[in-house]
Parts: structure tokens; sequence; C-alpha cells
């Protein structure tokens, strides 16, 4: 079962399509006058895996645009789609599975992101992890446990019949065992009571709709900056997006970061921040599954030039955070299992910052206001945020 964008495809060039509506229908549309790649060993292999019934598509693009770009490269036309898949939350994957009747120790997933190999662990299924999509680097495939790493895709047609893969079993996830998490009869103690400061409201991307400010574009843009790698950013990176009928160029993703940190540091001025830890918060996401780790970039950046107390992320997402909450009793139970701890505090701090990009109920950094209370990291605390919702 393959990833599509980056896996078999290099489709870098489309990524500024799928940003907005318009976009995505225009790639589907016109994919032709869009450069693309696929390696010819992968199209042979995927040709004779589906000469056996033995391949699917699993992607997060929209179907018309899956197809399209399979065509263009001379994929078989048949080959089962599941898009919109909701990696790594298991929806596409599930349902492949379930049509391709096939026991579960003889299923493999492949894709070039931990999100691809979180979303085979989340099925009980084998994955490997690809490196030539070069948007994910080795060492974050690794920290996601793949069965195995495929350097290239003969490398791939190896360890798929020949090596680590073929007559292994499935073996569970590790890593996220070591970290601290809140007792289970702590979820339920008195919340923490927090002191919320932000910059103004914030309004989601909505396709032109209107409420969305200047602010929230700045907003945004920095939440784009975790798809991005440093280097990118240190580039003066650009957001690029399709309206109008073509691709636009905005202002820089460097050129958000600071406007912010300096709107957001005014509204700290006039509070005495003696003896405080910021805390950056993680995202819904294990952190290894963006290219980089946004809100602990502008903690270290922000905060720690100006006197506060950071220590690097110690606050880890070890799980995915679900989208469906039916398998706890409240959104802030379902932070509690899926966040932890790398360390229990060595010092009691007399205030604590919880930092991040936008608050909207508020369940998350409370969750982590009492987590952290019950770790004696403090017991005041502020949550810092760009935006608010609602």
């Amino acid at each position: 079962m393959y990833d599509l964008d980056s896996t078999l495809v290099d489709t870098r060039a489309v990524r500024p399509y799928m940003k907005t509506r318009p976009g995505r229908l225009f790639a589907a549309q016109n994919i032709n006058q869009i450069t693309t790649t696929a390696d010819d060993v992968l199209k042979r292999l995927v040709e004779k895996q589906h000469k056996k019934g033995e391949v699917s598509i699993v992607t997060d693009s929209p179907e018309d645009y899956a197809h399209a770009v399979l065509q263009k490269h001379g994929f078989p036309g048949d080959i089962p789609v599941y898009a919109v898949a909701n990696k790594p939350f298991n929806n596409g994957l599930s349902r492949a599975i379930t049509d391709c009747r096939k026991p579960l120790e003889e299923i493999v997933v492949i894709g070039d992101s931990a999100k691809d190999i979180l979303d085979a662990h989340m099925a009980r299924v084998k994955s490997i992890g690809v490196t030539w999509g070069k948007l994910f680097i080795q060492e974050q495939l690794s920290l996601a446990e793949p069965t195995a790493i495929a350097e290239s895709p003969e490398d791939l047609e190896k360890k798929l019949y020949f090596q680590e893969v073929a007559g292994n079993k499935y073996e569970p996830r590790r890593n996220p065992i070591s970290l601290l998490y809140l007792p289970r009869e702590q979820i339920s103690s008195t919340a923490p009571e927090t002191t919320n400061i932000s910059i103004g409201q914030y309004t989601s991307w909505n396709n032109g709709q209107d409420g969305f400010s200047e602010l929230s574009s700045r907003i945004l843009k920095f939440k784009m900056i975790k798809d991005l790698s440093l280097e990118e950013l240190n580039q003066e990176a650009s957001d690029e997006y399709f309206s109008g009928g073509a691709l636009k160029k905005g202002d820089s993703f460097l050129q958000a970061f600071w406007s912010l940190k300096e709107e957001l540091l005014s509204k700290l001025k006039e509070i005495d921040f003696k003896d405080c830890l910021v805390v950056a918060t993680p995202n819904s996401l294990p952190e290894y599954c963006y290219r980089t780790d946004i809100n602990s970039l502008f903690v270290a950046n922000a905060f720690k030039e100006n006197g506060f107390v950071t220590s690097g992320r110690f606050v880890f997402r070890a799980y995915p955070k679900p989208e469906d909450h039916s398998s706890v009793r409240s959104p802030e139970e379902m932070h509690h299992k899926t966040i932890g701890l790398k360390k229990a505090s060595s010092k009691k701090f007399k205030q604590i910052i919880i930092f991040d990009d936008v608050r909207t109920r508020g369940t998350q950094s409370t969750a982590l206001a009492r987590t952290l209370r019950y770790f004696e990291f403090g017991d005041k605390f502020y949550v810092v945020t760009f935006g608010q919702t609602g």
C-alpha cells in the first residue's frame, strides 16, 4: 500500500496548488502542465504487483488529482485509490486493508513521511520508510519506527521481497513508553487556573470568507513553517499559493515569524516574569512528523534571548492526537493519554508560560498545566498565544 506524493511520484511542484480549493481543482485538471516525475523502477515494481492484485494507493490528496497523477505517469489506471486518507488516523488505510482481503501479516505500507509509518502502526501492519522523497530525513523516519528504510527504488524491491520485511512479523512501537504521563487517577483532578494572553482573534483559512484578518494570515504562515526545513526558512522562503487562475507569492515566512514575536512580547512587557519557565506545546502529531518543530523554534528564539528560562522540548506528543474523541471521556483526557514529559522537574518555578500558536477551547493547555503541576514544575500558569478562536 503506497503513499502517492513524494513516494511514487515526485510532486513537489504541485504543493503550492494544494493550499486552496481552486488550486487543487486546477492541479487535477491540468497536471500535465505541472512538472512531476516518476522513477521507472517504481513503475515496473507497481505494475508487477498490480498484476497479482497486490497494490493500492493511500493518499491524503484528493481522488481526482491522485488519478490524474497516476495516469500521467503510466501507472495502471485501475489501481484502487483511497484518497483524503487523513493520515495517520487510519481512515483510508483501514478501508484499503478491509477491501484487499489479505491477512495483516501480508500487508506493507510504503511512504516517505513519519505519518505514513504511524498510519501503519495504528493498523498494526509492517511499513517501509523511503528516503528519496527529500521532504523527511532518515532520522525522522527512524523515530516513527518503520520495519525497514529504503534508500532507492531498487533497495525497496530488495527489502520487500528478500530482506527485513519479507516473512517478518509486525513489531509495535517501543519509544513512547519511556515518557512520564499523568497518572490515570489524576486526570479528573481540579484543573489549575490559567491567565490567557494573546495578540487578538484568529480565524482559520476559509477560502476568502469574511473574518480572515491580517493577523490570521500571519498566524497561518507561522503554522506553515512546520512543513519547511530550517534551510528553506533561513533562505527567506515565501508562501506560494494558487489564486485567480495563477500561482502567487506572498510574504516570506520569516517576516511573519519575527513580526509575531515582537507583537507577542510587547503583550508581556508589563508582567513581572521572574523565575519563569517557558514550555512549547506539542502539535497534533509527534514532532518528527514535521520538518520543523516550530513551537520549540519560536520559544528558543523569542523567549530565551529575553531572559526567560527555556530547556528545549521536553513535552512530547507521543501518540497522534485523534480527531475522533469517542475513545475518551473528554478532550482533556485525550491530551493526557497522548502527551508525556521527558523528565520530571529538578526545581519549582514561580511561574510557567505555556506557549501555543492558537488557543481554541484550551483543553491542551489545561491538560499540560495539570501535568506540569503534578510533576512539580510550578503551579502558576500563563497560556500565551498569537490568536484566540471564537
